[in-house]
């Protein structure tokens, strides 16, 4: 099954670094929107906001919940099996008075524009609550941090906003002033796998991880090592498994749309 790490890197820009751009003065909504059956269910995949709003293709509804909420596969709940097994294309756009304020919106004003899609579109309807699941904890790994600190800003600038985040592709990933909480989140998007900050680190950091991507076909050839060897020998941290109580999020109500 094809996993989706850069779906959640447009959708949420977990990985993108943060823009310096102001919210906008009211909520940006989608006025229109079309659901329909997936027209390939065996070709790509796509999550995109377009300059008009969001495409998605060929992508099931469960998929779509963990990205407009952020969660791994563990962490959904209750979902019934039309949810995980029906492929949908679903575009949804915003008044043309809104696409200049579309283009600075953050992450979490994105994910709230398509949760409020799936209320409206699939009346969804969730409550909150925590298990015990399966976890990779994050640790420094012997040897200690192989990863640079930032360094302070110029004198002067101390109160700007500055760059914070990561930039991925395929196989790389690239820090700018980063804190572990950041890395942990995109790490869970690379393993597939919930991963808990263990390693006490309160500062940011600035490095690069070159790795195997599991989404990389099997016939091309890469000498780079796995996620879990790069981390150790790049970065100087290491994933361990282990239990945590962790946040879940239950389906109460789901409805299964008509096609329009």
């Amino acid at each position: 099954m094809k996993r989706i790490l850069l779906l959640a890197a447009t959708l949420f820009a977990v990985l993108p670094i943060e823009s310096q751009t102001s919210s906008p003065a009211k909520p940006i909504v989608f006025a229109v929107s079309t659901v329909k059956p997936a027209v390939s269910t065996g070709g790509n995949i796509s999550f995109l906001f377009t300059p008009y709003g969001l495409s998605i293709r060929n992508i099931t509804l469960e998929s779509v919940i963990r990205n407009a909420y952020q969660l791994q596969d563990d962490q959904l709940l209750n979902t019934p099996a039309w949810a995980r097994n029906v492929r949908y294309d679903i575009e949804a756009k915003v008044d043309d008075e809104d696409r200049e304020a579309l283009k600075r919106l953050t992450r979490q004003e994105r994910a709230a524009m398509v949760q409020a899609l799936l209320a409206d579109r699939f009346h969804l309807k969730t409550h909150p609550d925590t298990r015990e699941l399966s976890v990779f904890h994050l640790v420094v790994a012997k040897g200690g941090v192989k990863m640079t600190s930032t360094p302070p800003p110029p004198a002067g600038e101390e109160g700007k906003r500055r760059n914070q985040g990561i930039l991925g592709s395929r196989g790389e990933l690239n820090g700018t002033n980063c804190p572990t909480e950041v890395l942990v989140q995109v790490l869970s998007n690379v393993t597939h796998h919930l991963v808990v900050d263990k390693t006490g680190l309160t500062d940011h950091y600035d490095f690069k991880i070159t790795f195997t991507d599991d989404n990389t076909p099997a016939s091309a050839e890469s000498t780079a090592p796995s996620i879990y060897t790069a981390l150790q020998e790049q970065l100087g941290l290491k994933l361990e498994s282990g239990k945590a109580q962790m946040p879940v999020m239950v389906v109460d109500q789901i409805d299964q749309p008509t096609a329009d």
